[in-house]
């Protein structure tokens, strides 16, 4: 049940139509209320992230043992994790005016996550394919975090 809650980030991923859009959707505003109403580190998000990627790794398998595919729709934790995980680098690296860029440069990084996460592009459909248990469920969205942190950062410094 706990196993449920978690890998489904509090049953947002049992949503028919794209469960993984919706968590990412809703990492960003976990990020965002985290971000407004209290002051974490940065090491604070390292830890998480990293418990999440070991989390998922390990307890994928168990939820998905009734499952068709050890990737089920459902899991989203990985895509909590990717989103994060781009959201942080990028907010980390570069300083923005939260008044005007803060929107638009969230929005870049959800859409260039999604994108990459999507259509998972080479080495992330290596992963995907050949990775069959939690780790490799988790890796390809930190891989597609990676390229949307690389197309995040080419996208603003050419603007």
């Amino acid at each position: 049940m706990i196993n449920k809650l978690i890998l489904t980030f509090f049953y947002i991923g049992l949503i028919k139509k794209a469960p993984g859009s919706f968590g990412s959707i809703a990492a960003v505003i976990f990020w965002l209320i985290c971000n407004i109403y209290f002051t974490l580190s940065n090491v604070f998000w390292a830890i998480f992230l990293i418990i999440i990627l070991i989390y998922g790794s390990i307890f994928i398998k168990y939820y998905s043992k009734n499952k068709k595919n050890i990737d089920d729709k459902s899991i989203i934790l990985d895509e909590i994790l990717g989103q994060i995980l781009t959201l942080e680098i990028i907010f980390n690296y570069f300083q923005f005016d939260k008044n005007t860029e803060y929107l638009s440069i969230i929005l870049l990084c959800l859409i260039n996550f999604r994108i990459f996460d999507i259509i998972k592009i080479f080495p992330i459909n290596l992963i995907d394919q050949k990775i069959k248990n939690g780790f490799g469920v988790m890796f390809d969205d930190v891989m597609a975090a990676i390229f949307a942190i690389i197309t995040s950062a080419i996208i603003i410094l050419l603007t």
